[in-house]
Formats: structure tokens, C-alpha cells, sequence
């Protein structure tokens, strides 16, 4: 068997004698893209949807290395991501992190606060609407090394390995990026950075 993953719900390891790809996003990721996008920002928020926020502790402890200011919000499974970045507009933060895909469906609107609060998500293959910054799924590269493998595989090489892989780009909105004066520059040293309209 061989599989392909993006998504943290299914562990790898848990497919017995299977070989496979697997993109892998931290939050860690997360806020480091932040904080180069924005240098100048002085409050962040990331939404947790786990209780004592296990599943974003890797970007709390990057905050924390960096000595910024950050808070943990809460957000519930399947709440429309526009809510929660209304709320936290509202709460003076200059950007919020959003590490889920499945909840960033709903769209946003931000009205009168979109020059006060960036949006940085994830997203899967198309940026989200309303962020400054989503990180996408590189299908290309991701499908690419998945039938590479499955060769392998198929071949009987022994040498037939799993791949664990930075397989997101960073997609910046243009339009978006105005409004915060965003570094796409800084962020690209780190990330692979696309600039979407």
C-alpha cells in the first residue's frame, strides 16, 4: 500500500508495512510565517480547537523563543473561521493564526477591520478568501513524489521510503498585502512564497 496525506487526522505510522507521502504543517510553521510577513505587528492570536491547546503548543513556543505577544482563542469544530477573526479584530490583535483547513470554509468578511487584523490560514488547494497569507497544499509535487514512490514500490526496491515533506507553499494576496505591508521578501527566505491576485 502506498499512501498520500495531508491531513493530521491520519497517522502514517498506523499503516502497517505501508509506505507513503506526507505533507507536514506545524504550527510552529505557522507562526514563523507571521512573524516575518509582519515584523511590525505587536499582538498575535492562534486558534486552538483542542483543549489546553496541545495541538498549537509548537507556535506558542515559537512566540515565546521570540518574546511576542500572543494569546490562545479558543474555536469550536466547525464554527465558521470568519467569526472567530471578527471576535479577535475586535480584541486588537494584529494578526490570527488559523492552522485548520476544515474550518476555514465559511469565508469572511471583515468589514471595517480588515486593515487591523491579518489573516494567515491554512488552506488546501486555493488561498483563503480574506487572509493575507494561507499556506495550500503543493498537489503537484505531493502527487509527483507519491508515483515516484509507488514505482519503487512496485519494483520491489528496497530502499522504497516515507516521505515526510514541507509540501505547502505560501500563497500572499496581493491585494491583501497592501494593506499590512507585508515582507513577501523575508517570508521567502524561509518559505516557498507565491504571490496570488
Amino acid at each position: 500500500m502506498v499512501y498520500c496525506i495531508w491531513e493530521d487526522t491520519e497517522k502514517a505510522c498506523q499503516l502497517d508495512g505501508a509506505v507513503g507521502v506526507r505533507a507536514v504543517l506545524s504550527s510552529r510553521d505557522l507562526a514563523e510565517a507571521s512573524m516575518m510577513l509582519l515584523p511590525r505587528a505587536t499582538r498575535f492570536a492562534v486558534m486552538s480547537a483542542e483543549e489546553g491547546a496541545a495541538d498549537v503548543q509548537d507556535a506558542c513556543d515559537e512566540f515565546d523563543r521570540c518574546g511576542v505577544d500572543y494569546r490562545v482563542e479558543a474555536l469550536s469544530y466547525g464554527q465558521p473561521y470568519g467569526d472567530a477573526i471578527i471576535s479577535a479584530a475586535k480584541k486588537g490583535y494584529s494578526a490570527v493564526i488559523l492552522p485548520y483547513f476544515e474550518l476555514s470554509a465559511g469565508g469572511v468578511d471583515m468589514g471595517e477591520s480588515k486593515g487591523d487584523t491579518a489573516i494567515i490560514a491554512v488552506g488546501e488547494g486555493e488561498p483563503v478568501k480574506g487572509a493575507l497569507a494561507t499556506f495550500c497544499v503543493d498537489a503537484q509535487a505531493l502527487s509527483s513524489d507519491t508515483a515516484r514512490l509507488f514505482e519503487r514500490f512496485l519494483s520491489g526496491d528496497g530502499e522504497a521510503r516515507s516521505i515526510e515533506g514541507r509540501y505547502y507553499r505560501l500563497c500572499v494576496s496581493e491585494s491583501v498585502k497592501e494593506c499590512f505591508d507585508a515582507d513577501v521578501e523575508g517570508a521567502g527566505e524561509r518559505f516557498s512564497v507565491t504571490v496570488t491576485e
